[in-house]
């Protein structure tokens, strides 16, 4: 006699991507919670990560993770996980979760003064070089003067910028 057994499809509640915000450079990873399976079959899921593209959800880098590597999304993109709960024989529903890429901070410039060891009468120049943007942005940067009679211990604005 050869008794079957039947088996019923897990469920999972909901998925999350973090880090939220996310921005360029980051490594996206969808977490999912609320794995029930009436079998009591171990957690599984299968991944699928996507991008709008042209107003279509598209495949986004063939991920079938729960991560999703920082070279498949930019600025502005808009990311879609879809996290389907599997025991190993059966498929559930599928949860998904979506976010959009947020701009990245720039990283700071680098700044001298020159001349470097000014006199009274010396006209003063910001210099001001490197600084990147993860984002290729266009960097513009503002300097603002400020002075201190005390050795540095206050500042107070100048009220002088370039």
């Amino acid at each position: 006699v050869t008794i079957g057994r039947s088996n019923t499809a897990p469920t999972v509640e909901a998925v999350k991507i973090t880090p939220d915000p996310a921005r360029t450079g980051d490594q996206l990873i969808a977490t999912p919670s609320g794995w029930n399976d009436p079998d009591g079959d171990p957690e599984g899921h299968k991944w699928e990560w996507r991008i709008i593209k042209d107003g279509t959800w598209e495949p986004d880098g063939g991920a079938l993770t729960s991560t999703l590597s920082a070279e498949y999304f930019a600025k502005d993109d808009r990311i879609r996980v879809i996290c389907t709960p599997w025991d190993g024989e059966a498929a559930g529903d599928p949860v998904t979760d979506e976010i959009v890429i947020a701009n990245t901070a720039p990283s700071a410039p680098a700044i001298s003064i020159s001349p470097s060891a000014p006199g009274i009468a010396d006209a003063l120049h910001a210099i001001v070089t490197g600084g990147e943007d993860p984002d290729q942005d266009t960097l513009t940067t503002e300097v603002q003067w400020s002075k201190s009679t005390d050795g540095g211990a206050t500042w107070s604005d100048w009220g002088w910028t370039g």
